[in-house]
C-alpha cells in the first residue's frame, strides 16, 4: 500500500518524464494542503461557522489556478521517454 501511495504521489508531483519535481506542481500541492487547513483551522479552533459557497469557490480558485498554470508550461516539459 505505501508503495502505492508513494508512486502516485511521485506521478502527481514530477514532470512528463517522471524523474523531475515540477516546481509548480509542489507549490500547487502546498497551496491546496494549505487551503484546507486553514480552512478545518477557522471551523474547529476558532469556532466560525463553515461557509460552503466560500469553500467551494476559493478551492475552485486555487484548483483552476495551477491547472492554467500548468497548462502555460507544458511547452517547457521533458520529452516523455
Amino acid at each position: 500500500m505505501n508503495d502505492i501511495i508513494r508512486r502516485f504521489t511521485k506521478d502527481c508531483l514530477t514532470t512528463a518524464n517522471g524523474e523531475d519535481y515540477d516546481v509548480g506542481r509542489v507549490l500547487w500541492a502546498l497551496a491546496v494542503f494549505v487551503f484546507l487547513f486553514l480552512a478545518c483551522w477557522t471551523v474547529l479552533a476558532q469556532a466560525k461557522p463553515f461557509d460552503m459557497q466560500g469553500f467551494g469557490t476559493g478551492l475552485g480558485l486555487v484548483m483552476a489556478a495551477g491547472g492554467a498554470a500548468l497548462w502555460f508550461k507544458q511547452g517547457t516539459e521533458p520529452k516523455h521517454d
